[in-house]
């Protein structure tokens, strides 16, 4: 009997749509995955429809006006990196800027400069960690979604991401 009543503590509530727990528990990995990372960096993991949003500030991912990824973004993708292996579905990489125009010899905008970090990170995930490419799609936003209004430092900087969003196949 007690296995019983620890089956029924384990079990997903019943009037919860499958795919409300599928996104809930992917949450959760993504979560465990990076939980000493998150603290105080402005990592945010949130539900958004029926998959998962991973959003990391540019402070973190990215020198200022460079695709390159920085050594401690590397490392926190390296460690979502077997949760998004082991879960079916698509992954989407969005590279976003504030709204100051950048030109320089190698971005000559806002798109180019969000699309290359979204394929710094692309690139990363499937030669490094083995995401199937087939899986995942670069997106570069340049300053057209912002989080904030692109009034102030602050805000400009809330703007500045890259997010990884995940739809689990359903």
């Amino acid at each position: 009997m007690e296995s019983d009543a620890a089956a029924e503590t384990d079990a997903k509530p019943a009037d919860q749509p499958a795919e409300k727990r599928d996104a809930d528990e992917l949450a959760g990995a993504l979560k465990q995955a990076i939980a000493a990372e998150i603290a105080g960096s402005g990592i945010q993991i949130e539900r958004s429809g029926s998959g998962v949003v991973v959003r990391f500030p540019n402070s973190i991912a990215f020198p200022s006006g460079s695709g390159d990824l920085t050594l401690a973004f590397i490392a926190i993708l390296n460690k979502l990196a077997p949760v998004l292996r082991k879960t079916p579905g698509t992954v989407f990489v969005s590279g976003h800027t504030d709204n100051v125009p950048i030109s320089s010899r190698i971005y000559q905008s806002n798109w180019d400069l969000s699309a290359a970090r979204a394929a710094s990170v692309v690139h990363h995930m499937i030669d490094a960690n083995g995401i199937q490419p087939a899986r995942i799609t670069v997106q570069g936003y340049g300053n057209s979604r912002p989080q904030a209004p692109n009034d102030t430092p602050e805000n400009r900087a809330k703007n500045r991401r890259v997010e990884i969003s995940v739809v689990p196949e359903q």
